[in-house]
Formats: structure tokens, C-alpha cells, sequence
């Protein structure tokens, strides 16, 4: 690809992403269950493996579990671009440890298309920041040795307090404060 092809590629990407609508993150409601839903079924076989570590195909019921999320069990914050008809572009959430309710697995997923723009680590920040203010002091987290955007954010990021390898799995433990993935932060 010559130059004048690539800038030409380059200015049509700058122009796409700067007329891409707005999106909000937000908390999840559990009127938003449909919606979460209608995202996981956008997502490619790849983003679901990574999210879940395996095969799998996300059932309404799920969605509804994450959508009606609860202080005591954990917290749900969604992507959602601000248009007549709302759409998840992204969901993150925490789910709290039952033997020690100072730390959360996080989980964030951000539709395909939707990747690259930053959304995962605005909504990883988001999240740690609820989970801070209430009480969760620690992230643990298993990423895929081939999720590579995961595994660019957990390295990259602040100093993680621990990470070591696991069956083909990085596991990070972060330790929380409110601006834990900020701008100033990284």
C-alpha cells in the first residue's frame, strides 16, 4: 500500500471514529437485561472465549443475573451509546469474594466493533472506582496468555501488587484506590 492509499485509509478512520455516536457509561438497571443480552449476541466467538474463558454463549438469564447485581454480591456498569434506541457497547462488572469481601473478580467485555477506543479502560476504571468506595480493596483477575488488548492494560497499567502464571492464565492482583486506571494514574 502506497502512501497516498494509507493516508487516504487513515483520514477515512479519523472521520468514522470522530462521527461515531457518543456513549455514557452508566450503572446497570435491571431493565437493561435485554440489552446486555443483544450485546453478548453481537460479540465474536474471540471476545466471548476470552471473557469466559472458554466456549460459551451467554443466556438472557445471566444477563438479567448482572443486570439486577446488588452491593452485597457485586456491581454492574454498562457502555451505552446515547442514541434514540439505547445500545450496550460494553459491560464491566465485579463479583466480590466469599472468603474474603475485601477483594472482586473483575470482568469487562466491549463489543467488537467497539474495541480500541478506549471504553474497556474507562469502564475498568469506573468500576474501580465504585468497588473502592465501597469497600473492596483489591482486583483479582484471570486474563488469557492470548487476549493480548487484557493483557496490554494489566502490564501497562499501575504496578500490580502480584502476578504470577497459572494453566495458560495471567492472574493480576491490584490493589484499589480512585484513580487506579486514570490518565494520571498510568
Amino acid at each position: 500500500m502506497n502512501d497516498t492509499a494509507l493516508a487516504k485509509m487513515e483520514n477515512l478512520v479519523w472521520q468514522e471514529a470522530v462521527q461515531a455516536p457518543a456513549w455514557v457509561i452508566r450503572q446497570a438497571r435491571p431493565q437493561d437485561a435485554g440489552l446486555i443480552h443483544e450485546m453478548y449476541s453481537r460479540l465474536s466467538a474471540d471476545s466471548l472465549y476470552y471473557r469466559y474463558l472458554r466456549p460459551y454463549k451467554p443466556q438472557l438469564e445471566e444477563a438479567c443475573q448482572l443486570a439486577s447485581l446488588d452491593d452485597d454480591r457485586g456491581f454492574a456498569l454498562l457502555a451505552v451509546i446515547n442514541a434514540k434506541q439505547p445500545q450496550v457497547i460494553g459491560v464491566a462488572h465485579y463479583i466480590l469474594s466469599l472468603e474474603d469481601l475485601s477483594v472482586a473478580e473483575p470482568a469487562v467485555v466491549v463489543e467488537d466493533d467497539w474495541q480500541g477506543y478506549g471504553i474497556g479502560k474507562a469502564l475498568m476504571a469506573a468500576l474501580a472506582q465504585e468497588a473502592a468506595g465501597h469497600g473492596v480493596t483489591y482486583f483479582r483477575s484471570a486474563i488469557h496468555s492470548l487476549n493480548a488488548r487484557a493483557l496490554h492494560m494489566a502490564t501497562h497499567g499501575p504496578n500490580p501488587s502480584k502476578v504470577h502464571w497459572e494453566d495458560g492464565l495471567m492472574i493480576v492482583e491490584r490493589r484499589l484506590h480512585e484513580n487506579l486506571f486514570t490518565k494520571s494514574a498510568v
